[in-house]
C-alpha cells in the first residue's frame, strides 16, 4: 500500500511541477523545486498512513513515556 501511494503521490508531484512550470511568474527551477517538495511531503503523509498513525508530527505515546 505504501509503495502504491508513494508512487501515486510522486507522479502527482511531477504533474504539479510541470503545471507550475507553465506559469509565467515561476522559473523552471522554482516550479521543479515546488513539485519535488510537494511530492516528498505527500510521500511522508503516505508513510504515516501506512503505519496507521495520523500525520500529527508528534511521536507516539510509547516514545514520550520511555
Amino acid at each position: 500500500m505504501y509503495l502504491f501511494a508513494a508512487t501515486l503521490f510522486s507522479v502527482a508531484g511531477y504533474v504539479v511541477g510541470t503545471v507550475l512550470a507553465m506559469l509565467p511568474f515561476l522559473s523552471g527551477v522554482q516550479a521543479g523545486a515546488l513539485g519535488v517538495g510537494l511530492s516528498l511531503a505527500a510521500v511522508n503523509v503516505a508513510a504515516f498512513w501506512s503505519l496507521g498513525e495520523p500525520p500529527t508530527g508528534r511521536p507516539p505515546e510509547e516514545v514520550v513515556d520511555a
